[in-house]
């Protein structure tokens, strides 16, 4: 079982954080089956709690735990061995730089030696993405991913959730993967199920609008389009007057819902 190092600052918050980290560990090692995807998951967790709560460490405290400081930068580490063998070469780096974070916090000569091999592999591993266009894609969406991660252990707003998601979305749509798109519309869709403040409405509108647009254009599903367009445009009815682009985004939806019903055989 994982425990707390013995010099923790006050803060009740960094110790939650420190907690919940911990048990994300202590539920890796019970797992009977080490399944990778499950064990990168827990992982991913206690990481994101470590590096949250490094983050709000007050200024007057000489630092994180040493002892949180170990385990998060293991952590890191076996995160890169797991998507080494899954091939997912943009999370590698992302988490190879948190473990060169980590190491230089640590501040020992070991550490400073491991944090220089770090960034020795980052070079190297960016210097092989830069050759694969794909890979540079999941290097963005590796970024995002990690926000959002964030987010989660900081109980951000769900707007704030589905702006990323959104991002995310559009960065697909540039780079022609229509379906993972889909995916990530359906995220901010569903972070923005019960909006009522006017601004998440609005994106909420967007994304049904959006994700219509790829299922009627890109993903010949008409029937599912129809139902996010009449969606996004009783959403947007509910705002009111609109302005600028919000309103050419409403008026490119009912055009594209009038020609999906005509097209549709009479049921």
């Amino acid at each position: 079982m994982f425990l707390p190092g013995a010099v923790q600052p006050v803060d009740p918050q960094w110790v939650e954080l420190q907690r919940r980290g911990y048990e994300y560990l202590a539920k890796l090692e019970r797992l009977s089956v080490q399944e990778s995807f499950e064990e990168l998951n827990l992982l991913q967790q206690a990481c994101a709690c470590f590096k949250e709560a490094q983050r709000i460490t007050p200024e007057d405290e000489p630092g994180p735990a040493i002892d949180m400081l170990k385990h998060h930068v293991g952590a890191c580490r076996r995160m890169v061995e797991l998507l080494d063998a899954m091939g997912e070469q943009a999370a590698v780096i992302a988490a190879l730089q948190e473990a060169a974070d980590v190491y230089g916090q640590l501040d020992t000569s070991e550490a400073r030696a491991e944090r220089d091999e770090c960034a020795r592999e980052i070079v190297r591993r960016t210097s092989l993405l830069r050759q694969r266009p794909n890979e540079q894609l999941y290097l963005l969406v590796t970024h995002f991913e990690q926000r959002l991660l964030r987010m989660e252990v900081e109980c951000a707003p769900d707007s704030e959730k589905a702006g990323i998601c959104m991002k995310l979305a559009a960065v697909f749509l540039r780079s022609a993967h229509p379906a993972e798109a889909a995916i990530y519309l359906r995220r901010a869709i569903d972070q923005l199920g019960t909006a009522t403040v006017p601004a998440d409405v609005c994106l909420e509108a967007a994304a049904h609008y959006r994700l219509g647009v790829v299922l009627a254009e890109a993903m010949g599903q008409p029937g599912q389009a129809i139902a996010h367009l009449q969606q996004a445009i009783r959403l947007y009815g509910t705002l009111g007057r609109l302005a600028g682009e919000v309103e050419e985004d409403c008026k490119a939806a009912a055009r594209l819902l009038s020609a999906l019903n005509r097209r549709q055989p009479p049921s």
